[in-house]
């Protein structure tokens, strides 16, 4: 209802057809998603076609299909930055349609910027953008096309290696949107090296402060995790794409579920089980130490013997102190929890033997962690159970030599 005195609309009345075909399909009262009103509005704009009934069949099972493909979490967690639930999963692809459209033509409509204004709190936002689309000179069969030619973008995408992985990434880290990378994509005159080209770039832009590539042998666990983060999560994702003859891929959906963050690849010497976590440490440690001790012995120790008595174990398990700095990027990769623990400060030994365990049952690991932990960035791997100042040495020259080439 147009307000004559200042021209701006009130989002929740803009079109009375839209509340009562709202409330038509809403009768029982089951609160609809956006995508369930859209696809509503799609078959009945199909109800004076003489090929009504194979229309509106042919639209439900193209609308089956791709939201089956959605539904597959690999492909869901590769293109959305974090989790995203939502009941109908193709609805993240009506949503990049109305921003599409918001933003070709909220100079030519204003009314769609009292929309606009309205959609943190107008749960069918979505919805009443995509009718104002099907009112403005745009047709069913217009719509259902732009929502099979974005599938058809994103599936293709997600069934080429490099553009997964690469896409995949900047997803969680670049600055650009999806619909960025779909209008690099669909560029008129540009080919698909050209997309790589932009995306290679965009990748370079995520590691530069201030024009000023990173630099990673500074950097320190405390005070830098969020390039931290990006740079161990490259790593790995390079490392997969550079080798051509496999298929593997990187899991972004258990990476996200799961919650793989950093995390320190030898055990910090100054951080200790607390009294709720001591019990689970000293399960682990027990076979992995000469010391005869008993865990009820260990569990009524005083905090300050405890303390001696775990620094005589760390030292006894992975050796000495040594003098490399284990915030640094050679003693940090990128972990589970349940791998590191609920006391947060486990062993090499430990999270190697869990690690190697995992991989047997199939369970997804980061390339690049499996491959720290069976040392095979090590040149003289003498001790599989420490973690040396030499492992983490190789370690970070693989790092190095990885940002090397992105440079």
């Amino acid at each position: 209802i147009e307000d004559k005195e200042n021209n701006s609309l009130n989002a929740e009345n803009i079109y009375k057809e839209d509340i009562e075909i709202f409330t038509r399909i809403n009768m029982g009262k089951i609160p609809l998603t956006n995508a369930e009103l859209i696809k509503a509005l799609l078959i009945q704009g199909y109800k004076d076609n003489d090929n009504k009934n194979n229309k509106q069949f042919e639209l439900a099972s193209e609308w089956d299909f791709i939201e089956y493909s959605l539904q597959n979490d690999d492909f869901w967690y590769f293109i959305n930055k974090e989790k995203n639930e939502k009941a109908t999963r193709i609805e993240f692809i009506f949503e990049l349609i109305s921003k599409k459209y918001f933003e070709d033509n909220k100079e030519k409509f204003p009314e769609l910027n009292d929309l606009d204004k309205s959609k943190s709190i107008d749960r069918y936002y979505e919805f009443h953008i995509i009718n104002h689309y099907l009112k403005n000179g745009k047709s069913n069969e217009n719509l259902w096309s732009e929502v099979k030619n974005y599938f058809r973008i994103l599936n293709e995408w997600y069934e080429d290696k490099e553009f997964f992985h690469k896409i995949g990434f900047l997803v969680i880290y670049s600055e650009k949107t999806m619909l960025n990378f779909i209008d690099s994509y669909i560029e008129k005159g540009k080919t698909k090296q050209d997309f790589r080209i932009f995306l290679d770039g965009q990748i370079k832009s995520v590691f530069k402060n201030k024009k000023e590539f990173i630099d990673i042998e500074s950097l320190s666990y405390g005070m830098d995790d969020n390039n931290i983060r990006k740079v161990l999560l490259w790593f790995n994702i390079s490392t997969i794409i550079k080798n051509e003859k496999s298929n593997i891929k990187f899991q972004f959906d258990r990476y996200k579920k799961e919650s793989w963050d950093i995390e320190h690849i030898r055990s910090q010497a100054d951080k200790y089980p607390d009294k709720e976590e001591k019990e689970s440490w000293i399960k682990d440690i027990l076979n992995l130490t000469d010391d005869k001790k008993t865990e009820e012995e260990i569990l009524e120790m005083n905090e300050e013997d405890f303390k001696l008595f775990y620094n005589k174990v760390q030292n006894n398990i992975e050796g000495e102190n040594s003098d490399f700095d284990k915030h640094s990027i050679g003693n940090l990769t990128l972990l589970d929890s349940s791998t590191n623990r609920a006391y947060g400060n486990v062993f090499f030994s430990i999270k190697r033997k869990t690690i190697i365990e995992n991989d047997k049952k199939g369970t997804f690991i980061p390339i690049c962690t499996k491959n720290l932990f069976l040392k095979y960035y090590s040149e003289n791997a003498t001790d599989l159970q420490k973690w040396t100042e030499e492992d983490a040495e190789s370690y970070k020259s693989a790092i190095l030599e990885t940002f090397e080439e992105l440079k």
